[in-house]
């Protein structure tokens, strides 16, 4: 039940805003607080359990690294744009406490004002669009958007719950457009910035392109290189990178959490019939840029996806997937061309890395072969890696 682990101090609380400091309750209240600001810094002194962060990101992207470092079962984001009554952490804590299902609780004065109380684990395995400056936007977008769409399985945790709070109010209004849905009741959705057309942009590449995805995987035969791999790691908690259509679901499902990202909404569609009771969610995001705390997984898997890594963002990735590995990092992918088959690395979507020299000096070599199913004409192999 929430309300018996939410028995202080079991609430984070996120500042990332010097607006809203002066809501900082007396240091022992919640578990800790986490402050993500500019690169000026706050203006008062720290609080005992008080993380300061410095970050010249957008508010979006502070507030995402706000959260992903949050330790409370709920976090509340205060982005300076709320008006909060002497009483609200009272409020918020009996509200919290009455209910025990929904990951994100949008809470609501009678003049619409709103406060964002989010299970923590809920925005863990789910990304905020970066692409949004402001950190209310970009909240509204992800309990809008993002959050209710079937197609992401949260932890167990459904659903997006209004609940009203006395004693708040908006000091601002974010900026929100009506999109018309077929029903009479337009659905709220944040106006999303045009992207200039590129000759291989990754999500709409991939959305575009697997819009009539055949599930194919269905027939394809077991590769043993993973089951080895799962052999000699034991992983408790694994990341599947590109988990496509949920073709290596089954792999994992001894394993105690499994979590699946993809860029591609229509291939995360198909993985949601093949999740196992294990699973934590399938999300949607970059795996440049993955939405998760450092050292979550034990395992970071990937199996024909980084070798769809742009040359110029491929260093971002690789540091990225150390970062939240704790320790083995997996890939399988294709490396060389065969003679009788050239051209297989002049598909726009296909690039060429050295995954050794990559990741030098970062994590060492345990294995590397040739694999023992090759599906396309190309040269596949598989790397496992151990954290320095």
């Amino acid at each position: 039940m929430i309300g018996s682990a939410l028995s202080k101090p079991r609430l984070s609380l996120l500042i990332i805003s010097d607006a809203a400091v002066g809501y900082l309750p007396a240091s022992g209240v919640v578990l800790e607080h986490v402050v993500v600001t500019p690169e000026a810094g706050l203006r008062t002194p720290s609080l005992k359990g008080e993380r300061q962060l410095r970050s010249t990101a957008l508010p979006s992207r502070r507030l995402n690294l706000a959260i992903s470092l949050a330790s409370g079962e709920w976090v509340v984001p205060i982005t300076g744009d709320i008006e909060l009554g002497a009483n609200w952490l009272d409020d918020l804590e009996q509200q919290l406490s009455a209910n025990n299902e929904a990951c994100v609780l949008i809470l609501q004065d009678v003049d619409g004002g709103v406060l964002f109380a989010i299970r923590r684990r809920a925005f863990a395995y789910g990304a905020l669009d970066e692409r949004l400056s402001e950190a209310h936007v970009a909240l509204f977008d992800w309990a809008e958007r993002i959050f209710p769409l079937p197609t992401y399985r949260n932890i167990g945790y459904e659903g997006v719950v209004h609940l009203p709070m006395s004693g708040l109010r908006c000091l601002t209004t974010p900026v929100v457009a009506a999109v018309g849905t077929g029903n009479d009741k337009p659905e709220t959705r944040m106006s999303m910035p045009t992207q200039p057309e590129i000759e291989y942009e990754p999500g709409h590449f991939w959305d575009q392109g697997t819009a009539d995805y055949v599930k194919w995987e269905v027939f394809q035969p077991d590769e043993p290189e993973i089951e080895e791999v799962l052999r000699l790691t034991q992983p408790g908690r694994v990341l599947e990178l590109g988990c496509g259509a949920g073709r290596n679901i089954r792999y994992f499902s001894g394993c105690e959490q499994y979590v699946g990202i993809d860029i591609a909404n229509n291939l995360l569609r198909r993985a949601g019939d093949r999740v196992e009771e294990n699973a934590l969610g399938l999300v949607r995001g970059d795996v440049v840029r993955l939405p998760f705390a450092s050292a979550m997984f034990d395992l970071v898997f990937s199996t024909s996806t980084v070798q769809h890594v742009v040359p110029g963002r491929i260093n971002e990735c690789i540091e990225d997937m150390l970062r939240v590995s704790a320790r083995y990092v997996c890939l399988i992918e294709f490396v060389d061309e065969l003679p009788e088959y050239p051209g297989w690395f002049q598909n726009i979507h296909m690039f060429k890395h050295d995954y050794v020299a990559l990741m030098q000096g970062r994590a060492r070599l345990l294995q590397k072969g040739a694999t023992g199913l090759q599906i396309q004409p190309a040269v596949k192999e598989y790397f496992l890696f151990e954290k320095i």
